[in-house]
């Protein structure tokens, strides 16, 4: 019960702040004018009719994320792997002194990583968790994702806090 609350809750704060702060559609300058016409056809000459298309031009700037939100929440997504990793590793260590049953490592991705050493356990946790951000970015700057950037940095960190809460209870 105590899990799920902690997720809820992490969900409902980054889901929440995420909706507030994002940057409202860019809306059309008024001084620009809305088509524009081709110069008249010179006397004689016949004019091309593709000319006189006005062609819209496409958006200078593509959809961001709020900065300081996506910082937020990178910070956050360090600190709940790193958490999460000490505890494995903690784990670890309690089993090699005191014979344990089964692996102390429940996650089944981060499993084999387990039987790296302790810095390269680290090193690929945190390489792990810059993919998560740098997917987040691209998130946050594609036109179909744009609004549900912070999604996979939310489920990175509920996954994490929820690796700790399992090595406690």
């Amino acid at each position: 019960m105590r899990r799920s609350r902690t997720i809820l809750l992490v969900f409902v704060l980054t889901s929440a702040g995420a909706g507030w702060a994002q940057e409202p559609k860019e809306t059309r300058n008024s001084s620009q004018p809305l088509e524009s016409f081709p110069e008249p056809a010179t006397i004689g000459a016949e004019a091309n009719p593709a000319s006189r298309i006005a062609i819209a031009p496409k958006s200078p700037n593509p959809p961001k994320a709020p900065k300081l939100n996506f910082i937020l929440l990178g910070g956050l997504a360090y600190a709940a792997a790193g958490m999460d990793m000490h505890d494995t590793e903690d784990s670890i260590n309690r089993c090699k002194r005191h014979y344990c049953l089964g692996d102390p490592e429940g996650d089944p991705i981060a499993r084999p990583l387990t039987h790296l050493p302790a810095p390269a356990y680290y090193a690929t946790g945190f390489a792990m968790v810059t993919g998560v951000n740098w997917l987040g970015w691209k998130m946050g700057r594609s036109a179909r994702w744009h609004k549900v950037w912070w999604l996979a940095q939310t489920v990175a960190i509920s996954l994490n806090t929820e690796g700790v809460y399992s090595h406690h209870h």
